[in-house]
């Protein structure tokens, strides 16, 4: 993988979505973002030959052939198994969250 490569956020939100936020292999939450053609053949950012994958899986795709890569992007585990229900929809990307606290004195 290109070591200063950056996938764009947009990208990353869709690829999220479809694979009903986890792993498309085993469901583990957490993920890395895998392309099905990989960047040393060519640098893309295409969601249709990108998947999510865990750390774990993520190892073992270099030995699953493409075919079955795209096999298991199509139908990922957590929606398999039913374990997302709905989609979660993001309304508007944020650069930064400021949170601020809470007033518990009385105020005249």
């Amino acid at each position: 993988m290109a070591n200063n490569h950056t996938i764009p956020t947009y990208v990353k939100l869709e690829l999220r979505q479809e694979s009903f936020f986890g792993c498309c292999k085993c469901g583990r939450p957490i993920i890395e973002y895998h392309h099905i053609i990989p960047l040393e053949e060519e640098e893309h950012d295409r969601v249709e030959d990108m998947m999510c994958l865990c750390p774990y899986c993520h190892k073992e795709a270099e030995v699953i052939k493409r075919e079955d890569q795209r096999i298991i992007k199509a139908d990922p585990y957590n929606k398999k198994r039913g374990h997302v229900n709905g989609m979660f929809f993001i309304i508007k990307l944020f650069q930064s969250l400021t949170l601020v606290g809470i007033f518990l004195g009385k105020m005249d």
